[in-house]
């Protein structure tokens, strides 16, 4: 879970932070991509070395897009700006380095994106405004605001902490029953 990634990387030095987000990376591809060795071998027809290799350089160069932010937050900020860290820095880094992968990195692979996680959760309502990319900063932030709470922070903090998901929980159960389209045309067409 990301809430127990962020609350190991609040803790870690830059180089440990840049360690533990490839391991975690590794394991978060490695079980949603396996099906790039099986398509390499089976339909590429390539050999089980070579599909091997393969997956473990993409799995590999995927989670260093988790290592990066983890290691430049780590490195240039203070640990004692832990809410800062765990509501702000992790997930809107998070979905900078998300959006690189489906745009950027080898051409676009926006695979695993965080927050389609929730398609059937009551969050889906959230997709229609904030895109998939505003639900995975919603879990980053849900995931890093637990986190903070285990902290000793001030009080006006662990408030607002509580607050601004009760909020964001509120507003999804508001746009739950709210419909974002309109069908204008019953008929079905026959092909």
């Amino acid at each position: 879970s990301f809430a127990y990634l962020f609350y190991i990387l609040q803790k870690s030095s830059a180089k440990k932070a840049f360690i533990n987000s490839t391991v975690f990376g590794f394991g978060y591809f490695t079980t949603g991509v396996y099906w790039v060795y099986h398509a390499l071998s089976v339909y590429g027809g390539a050999s089980f070395f070579l599909s091997t290799l393969l997956a473990f350089l993409l799995i590999l160069a995927l989670s260093c897009l988790f290592a990066t932010p983890a290691y430049i937050i780590n490195r240039f900020t203070s640990k004692d700006a832990k809410v800062r860290r765990l509501t702000l820095l992790y997930p809107a880094s998070f979905v900078v380095f998300e959006w690189l992968r489906g745009h950027l990195v080898f051409t676009g692979f926006p695979w695993l994106l965080l927050g389609y996680s929730q398609t059937e959760t009551w969050f889906n309502s959230l997709a229609p405004i904030f895109g998939v990319y505003g639900l995975s900063l919603f879990v980053y932030f849900m995931s890093g605001s637990i986190v903070a709470l285990f902290f000793n922070i001030p009080r006006a903090q662990q408030n607002a902490l509580i607050l601004t998901p009760i909020l964001l929980i509120a507003l999804t159960i508001y746009l739950h029953h709210k419909s974002f389209t309109t069908l204008y045309n019953k008929q079905t067409t026959a092909i």
